[in-house]
Formats: C-alpha cells, structure tokens, sequence
C-alpha cells in the first residue's frame, strides 16, 4: 500500500531512506526481489563502487552500469561519499 507524503522530511542518519539504493555486493543487488523492483531504478554497489540502473526490464540481465562521459564508471557524489567516506 502506498501513500502520498505531503510534506518534506529530514532523515535523522547517514544512510539512504530506500535499503536498496545502496547495497554490498553484486550478489546483493541481484537478490532484489522481482517483486519490489521497476523500470529505471538505481542502486549502488558498495564492492566495485559502481551505480548500476534497470534498463529495458526488471531481470539481473538489465542491470547497466552507468557511465560519464569520458566511459568511466560512476557514481553520485553524494552517495559516493555517504557510502565510502
């Protein structure tokens, strides 16, 4: 069930709101159960340091690396530096 949150709100820690934005391991990531992921959702993966994105569908084979522009994998700053100091 979901609800509308009509007013902004402030977490009281340094980790993200939704668990699966940020996880340990690639195995982590494809552990996600089918049943709460969606097109577009974004995850990093604490291992490799890399933002991995739902491309195309919702199974572990959509999963996409992003990239800058240079082709280098990346990650938000902040996020980066919540996770990894």
């Amino acid at each position: 069930m979901s609800f509308a949150i009509n007013d902004s709100f402030e977490t009281q820690v340094a980790l993200p709101v939704d668990g699966r934005s940020v996880v340990a391991t690639l195995a982590a990531r494809d552990a996600i159960a089918l049943t709460v992921r969606f097109l577009g959702m974004e995850t990093v993966v604490q291992a490799t340091g890399i933002k991995y994105r739902l491309v195309g569908g919702t199974a572990n084979a959509n999963w996409v690396a992003l990239t800058d522009q240079s082709g280098a994998t990346t990650t938000d700053s902040i996020v980066n530096a919540l996770v990894f100091g």
